[in-house]
């Protein structure tokens, strides 16, 4: 199957899309569709969920950067849990980014060619094969897969760095870029719009799953950003918020809104993704795509007769019924015993993706959950303002605020330190994950699942049952002897690092279901809120000796470098972050409020390490530069602000507005 080579339209009029009678696209009298094995559900898809979960992380930290401090993230509904669960247990690894690589480096060759992507699979291991639209030439490390000199193979050897020339030339030339499916364990992309049309051939149920999967797949790719997705039936939660959604009433307004949209694409005698490719005109020559389900009565040959080839600028996915004779791009179809991809000139069997009303509702929730209000847990009955809520220490005030002229602070007895909870062992979150004693040297496990389970009995304490660490750390059933060896190494290794006393245990030995750790066995993060607790009730300068080293205990992202299903399931990380900036915003509040610049800048680059961008510190930043009178500093500052929430994937890129008004204050304030 090839795609279609009629001529580009010339005029964007309306176009008899919608056929006549009650009858779905293709033969009203051909059979039922086969009824083929059900689609794989979206969390197999290893790339598809990698897309929906940075969705959520990116709404997430949305949140958090412009979060005050003594505020936490709401605890997330059990079906949200289960569900990022199920999205995180499939590891997609590097595969997007050498993905991304390897289709600009190809773009590079392909500019000056009829030919461009069209579909693509990509391995475990990193191995890229793509399959081009026509024949193409393509240079080493790109070898043909046989002597076809349309499908070309990277080997999953080849460093992404010997690409990395080719690629930075060319902008992404597919955005309609989407999963659709798994081939002999190798993950299949399809460009939609390099298709034309992309057809759906299976039984009514079966083929809106697909459609669903594939609209989601789209909304959530980071390279369909700014594709332009139009649907009619297909229910607008699948386009997961998109930026650039549209719900029309009919089948000719989805058409007409498409064709408008796209306008003179449609007619260029270059593709769109040699337009892309080049950045021609600074344009992004953004595609529309169509996502029609078995609902939507389409007549599919008058659209293919009417619209353009692929690569102009539209992508079609529909259903249709057996045996239609429609010339179409690519196409999945369903028969007894397996699901089949044609497209381009290959036919290969393929499990497709798919996502039903359940699965899509809760990828809904999951997305809803990732924006709900951050909860304020300021002490109540205390009245008193964050150091940074005073009048001279404002970050984000609104314009018509009236200033307060003090901070009513709860001095502590002077010259009385804070003292830390009596403990032994530290188990470190606010960065790598690892254990330490006192003295800061770490303690050695043989199993990284040991650390795991030690790190969530400290996190855990109210909860923390045998049955529920299995469920959190595994996410396939565990056997017994499995998780007795992870608990008694766990037991083992703590009494090394740190010998207990008396006839104690740092992980208690019970004959019931509990799994309790020693008190004595704390987290950096509970040393942090200590801390932070009880600068609150101390002035100033007493305040900056209690945060500073719990400032000096936040070394990177809670959790770096681990791969744990649970804690941004639970909303843990997220309150861990909003821990870290917090203390940063307190210790440079006051810090500030002495004239102490460099304790400020430090302080807020602490927090800045979390979170980039975060609203208040880089707020305080701001006011640190204005009080030393450097107002280079602060556009400095308000540049680097800008660059974080532009670099932002599905970000409109506006800065918050408390911020910018704050901006404006400082730069024009008399000298």
């Amino acid at each position: 199957t090839t795609p279609p080579t009629t001529t580009p339209p010339t005029s964007t009029t309306s176009m008899p899309f919608v056929s006549d009678g009650d009858e779905r696209a293709g033969d009203v009298e051909a059979p039922q569709s086969p009824r083929a094995p059900s689609p794989i559900r979206i969390e197999y898809a290893a790339l598809l969920a990698a897309g929906v979960l940075a969705l959520a992380g990116v709404r997430r930290s949305q949140r958090l950067r412009g979060a005050a401090p003594r505020t936490r993230v709401p605890d997330p509904p059990p079906g949200v849990v289960t569900t990022e669960r199920r999205l995180r247990s499939i590891d997609a690894g590097e595969r997007s980014t050498r993905i991304d690589v390897a289709m600009r480096s190809a773009a590079q060759a392909l500019i000056d060619t009829d030919a461009q992507i069209g579909l693509l699979l990509v391995d475990q291991d990193g191995g890229v094969e793509l399959r081009l639209t026509a024949p193409a030439e393509l240079t080493a490390p790109w070898s043909t897969v046989g002597s076809d000199s349309q499908s070309w193979l990277l080997p999953a050897s080849v460093p992404v760095e010997l690409l990395s020339a080719e690629a930075r030339r060319v902008a992404t030339p597919c955005v309609a870029f989407v999963q659709v499916g798994i081939a002999n364990e190798r993950d299949v992309f399809v460009d939609i719009e390099a298709c034309g049309t992309f057809l759906v051939e299976a039984q009514p149920d079966q083929a809106d799953e697909i459609v669903t999967a594939i609209a989601a797949g789209l909304a959530s790719s980071p390279y369909a950003e700014i594709a332009q997705l139009i649907s009619v039936s297909l229910p607008a939660a699948a386009l997961l918020g998109h930026r650039n959604a549209h719900h029309t009433a009919s089948i000719g307004a989805a058409f007409d809104l498409a064709a408008s949209l796209v306008g003179s694409t449609m007619s260029n005698e270059r593709s769109s993704f040699s337009l892309r490719s080049l950045r021609t005109g600074g344009e992004m020559w953004e595609p529309a795509v169509l996502l029609l389900t078995s609902a939507d009565q389409v007549d599919m040959p008058t659209v293919a007769s009417a619209f353009p080839a692929g690569g102009h600028g539209i992508g079609i996915v529909a259903t249709i019924g057996p045996g239609a004779a429609i010339d179409a791009g690519g196409r999945i179809r369903a028969s007894t015993d397996e699901w089949t991809l044609d497209a381009f000139g290959l036919s290969f069997a393929l499990d497709p993706v798919g996502m039903s009303l359940d699965d899509l509702t809760a990828v809904t929730d999951l997305l809803v959950d990732a924006v709900e209000p951050v909860i304020d847990i300021a002490p109540s009955g205390t009245g008193e303002p964050s150091p940074s809520e005073s009048a001279e220490l404002q970050l984000l005030p609104s314009v018509t605020a009236e200033p307060t002229l003090e901070v009513p602070f709860i001095e502590a007895p002077a010259g009385e330190p804070f003292v830390a909870r009596e403990h032994s062992i530290v188990v470190r979150l606010m960065g790598g994950v690892d254990v330490i004693d006192l003295d800061g040297t770490p303690g050695k496990f043989e199993r990284s699942k040991t650390v795991e389970l030690i790190a969530w009995l400290a996190t855990h304490r109210e909860k923390s049952t045998r049955t529920a660490a299995r469920t959190a750390l595994w996410e396939l059933n565990v056997r017994d002897a499995t998780f007795a060896n992870v608990v008694s190494e766990a037991r083992r290794a703590l009494g090394r690092l740190v010998v207990p006393e008396g006839d104690e245990e740092w992980l208690e030995r019970t004959l019931t279901e509990r799994l309790p750790l020693h008190k004595s066995v704390v987290t950096d993060a509970d040393l942090i809120q200590e801390r932070l607790d009880a600068a609150r009730l101390q002035a100033p300068a007493h305040a900056i000796d209690t945060l500073r080293p719990a400032a000096e205990m936040i070394r990177d992202m809670p959790f770096a470098g681990t791969s744990y299903l649970w804690p941004d399931a639970e909303g843990i990380t997220s309150n861990l972050v909003l821990l870290a900036t917090g203390v940063a915003a307190e210790l440079a509040g006051h810090a500030l409020s002495l004239g102490d610049i460099d304790l400020v800048f430090w302080a807020t680059g602490r927090g800045l390490t979390v979170l980039p961008g975060h609203e208040e510190l880089i707020g305080l930043r701001m006011r640190a530069h204005a009080r030393a009178g450097d107002l280079a500093g602060v556009r400095q500052e308000w540049e680097s602000y800008e660059r974080v929430i532009v670099a932002d994937a599905w970000s409109d890129g506006e800065p918050a507005p408390k911020l910018l008004a704050l901006r404006r204050e400082l730069l024009s304030a008399p000298a």
